[in-house]
């Protein structure tokens, strides 16, 4: 074993700074290694550590021989919500088991963190090959695309799942099926996406908010309704988390309590992946690179290997591509704008030439999106993709802390404008300069200057 052989800390630091740790959380390693011994008697486990992020560590299990065993151990950061696990481990086994799409195997789990580890855990076949994003830069492009098209037949499989309603996968109480039961989404975490690290000094119980859903509507206001009631009785936290900036935080309360009608009409109910009603399919919340398992010579896809958040969904939410192949110009391009920031800005030159990334990102998106057109026969995918997209992106805003809706009241002010008159018509990019009135006023020449 790794670590101090016997013990192993989660850390939530400032910055990774030590001596700003906020928060420390250990667990067991000889407890671990204990249920890894009972897994495999009667051979003897080690552990060796080969992951660490700020979600979960990860250990290799091999025999006190030094012999492959071919299962990993990982165990869940506690910010987290036991849910979390559960719904990780129905999905990866709902999918192994209704399609053909390569995930790992689960063997054995716990998401009970009162158990003598002192953590959640679950033990998973370890999937040959390296995560895509150890070999990304230096991987030929015949590779790269032999990679995203397998990736794209994966998701045209996934996207012929259908559900009933909206929220996680979990195992039935029997563990016979699979039900959809409460969400797991970013607002209910109460940890950052980042770090781990919590958000509120004392959790909250946001459980009247997680679903499942019914409707389009109920799904896109929960997670705002989930941090306005943090606001309300966390602000304080709030707050610390804006690096004592209460004016973002009230500015994006402001801001965040407005969009809550836009929830309800865009795009609402009405059907966007079809003519009759929108389907409810499975919708992967996180590509990163390093969450897909490649042969490093070939490309070729091993297996997909994280589903934490992922849902059920409305079809036009699930029908995102990886932000990877996106345009430099997409909000989707660049994940931590997608996933913890607002939009990032681009700026636009006449004279600029297309660098090698982007024509290398322009290759492989039209290598995904062939695969698509090839694998997806009736056209639905592409269908969602393209007319899903602007409200992909409210989708995405909606995900973000309050903090970060600071200074969107106008934009909120805009879109609402705009459902009452083009209802059911996307939004324009620019919908915040067609209603210049909406605008602020801007304070007199005399008003700014220093007295």
């Amino acid at each position: 074993m790794q670590d101090d052989d016997v013990l192993s800390v989660f850390r939530y630091d400032q910055d990774g700074d030590p001596e700003e740790e906020v928060c420390r959380t250990s667990y067991s390693l000889s407890a671990l290694t204990l249920e890894a011994n009972k897994l495999f008697s009667p051979q003897k486990c080690v552990l060796f550590k080969i992951g660490e992020g700020g979600f979960h560590k990860v250990y290799d299990v091999k025999t006190s021989e030094g012999e492959e065993t071919g299962f990993v151990a990982r165990v869940a950061n506690p910010a987290f919500p036991k849910d979390k696990l559960e719904s990780e481990v129905a999905t990866m086994k709902y999918i192994a088991e209704k399609t053909t799409v390569p995930v790992p195997k689960v063997l054995s789990w716990c998401s009970d963190a009162s158990n003598p580890v002192g953590a959640e855990y679950m033990f998973i076949s370890k999937v040959p090959g390296v995560p895509a994003d150890e070999v990304w830069p230096k991987l030929p492009l015949d590779a790269k695309k032999n990679m995203v098209r397998q990736l794209a037949e994966c998701l045209c499989k996934l996207w012929e799942l259908r559900f009933d309603s909206m929220g996680s996968l979990y195992l039935s109480p029997d563990g016979a099926g699979y039900t959809v039961g409460p969400i797991i989404d970013t607002h209910f975490h109460q940890a950052d996406n980042k770090t781990g690290q919590l958000r509120v000094k004392e959790p909250i119980d946001l459980s009247e908010f997680r679903g499942p859903f019914s409707s389009v509507s109920s799904l896109l206001a929960s997670g705002p309704k989930a941090e306005l009631k943090l606001y309300a009785e966390r602000r304080e936290d709030l707050v610390v988390e804006a690096m004592g900036k209460a004016e973002h935080v009230e500015s994006g309360h402001i801001a965040m309590e407005k969009a809550l009608p836009l929830c309800d009409v865009y795009p609402g109910e009405s059907p966007i992946s079809n003519d009759v009603k929108e389907p409810i399919s499975l919708c992967l919340d996180d590509y990163r690179l390093s969450n897909f398992m490649i042969n490093p010579e070939t490309g070729d896809l091993n297996a997909l290997i994280d589903f934490e958040s992922a849902t059920a969904a409305p079809g036009w939410l699930c029908a995102h591509i990886p932000y990877w192949l996106e345009s430099e110009e997409s909000i989707f391009a660049d994940y931590d704008a997608r996933m913890y920031r607002a939009p990032m800005q681009v700026e636009h030159r006449e004279d600029a030439k297309p660098s090698e990334h982007a024509i290398e990102t322009a290759i492989l998106h039209e290598e995904f999106m062939q695969a698509i057109r090839s694998s997806n026969a009736d056209g639905t995918l592409i269908k969602a993709y393209q007319a899903g997209r602007p409200y992909r992106e409210f989708a995405v805003e909606l995900k973000y802390n309050i903090s970060v809706w600071h200074g969107w009241e106008y934009w909120v002010d805009s879109m609402l404008r705009w459902t009452r008159e083009h209802p059911g018509v996307p939004a324009p990019s620019d919908v915040d300069d067609i209603y210049p009135d909406l605008q602020p006023p801007r304070p007199r020449a005399a008003d700014s200057k220093d007295t």
